[in-house]
């Protein structure tokens, strides 16, 4: 038989040490996926901010670029017009973790032409016209709209930069738990 003595001190220091260890997993389970959305938030942010992608999108046709003219704002860049979609972008806490973008029930405060017939429309759905932008398509009488990707190019950079950053984070403060 094996026999081990602890001293009393030794062993309630082992035990605060491992109470202190998963304590502070517990909260990088949960700060760090949130620390993450709302980095790719910031991301997306400084990306539409300094038109990071610009050069890889198609100029504006020539109907929507007269509208954005006629009520002064020809000298927006891409996914800004009013600053509607940037405001709406949000994080959430979900049941799974947390979601960095644009909720599906969140409108604009209207006053956009998707038809470039030099009206001021009435409010739409921000996601949708996110959506639209990232992909592109055919839409009818809304036109042609060629994929200006935002939210896909900035996930790719971000989860190669940042999100490393953001994991070296939470390693080093349980890392640093354990006294």
């Amino acid at each position: 038989m094996i026999k081990i003595e602890f001293d009393p001190a030794d062993l309630k220091r082992v035990k605060n040490a491992l109470k202190t260890l998963r304590s502070e997993i517990r909260s990088e389970v949960e700060e760090c996926p949130r620390r993450m959305a709302e980095g790719y938030k910031r991301e997306i942010i400084r990306n539409i901010l300094t038109q990071r992608y610009k050069w890889n999108y198609a100029p504006y046709d020539e109907r929507y670029k007269k509208w954005k003219e006629k009520v002064g704002m020809a000298n927006r860049g891409f996914w800004i017009l009013t600053g509607d979609l940037m405001l709406a972008l949000s994080v959430n806490r979900f049941t799974e973790g947390y979601f960095s973008g644009i909720l599906s029930n969140v409108t604009d405060m209207g006053g956009k032409s998707w038809f470039g017939n030099m009206d001021k429309g009435p409010s739409k759905n921000i996601a949708a016209y996110g959506w639209i932008m990232e992909r592109g398509g055919n839409f009818g009488k809304g036109g042609d709209h060629p994929k200006r990707a935002l939210f896909e190019p900035t996930f790719k950079d971000f989860k190669g930069n940042q999100a490393l950053t953001i994991l070296k984070v939470s390693a080093n403060k349980i890392a640093g738990a354990w006294r």
